[in-house]
């Protein structure tokens, strides 16, 4: 009643999948050395930096200072001229010890 037909019909395997479509490889990174370089580079660069700026700060201050102390002393020396003049010493101290020094 039943017949068996795979006895008179070859089997054959099923066919092969398909080659998977290759996947292109993904970017390689640089290599670790490189960026490690790089960013001692840029850290020393900043570093530099930094030091330089500090440095222009504390010529600017120091300058500020010497400016200062000038201003104090011209008025000092100006004050005491004016003392000297109204109590009729007739001349300026900063001559005075000019010609003193000059002399010797």
């Amino acid at each position: 009643m039943f017949r068996n037909y795979s006895l008179h019909y070859p089997v054959y395997p099923p066919p092969p999948p398909p080659p998977p479509i290759p996947t292109p490889p993904p970017p390689t990174p640089p290599p670790l050395i490189i960026t490690n370089t790089i960013i001692i580079i840029i850290i020393i660069i900043i570093i530099i930096i930094i030091i330089i700026i500090i440095i222009i700060i504390i010529i600017i201050i120091i300058i500020i200072i010497i400016i200062i102390i000038i201003i104090i002393i011209i008025i000092i020396i100006i004050i005491i001229s004016i003392i000297s003049i109204i109590s009729n010493r007739g001349s300026i101290p900063v001559v005075d010890v000019a010609v003193v020094i000059y002399l010797k």
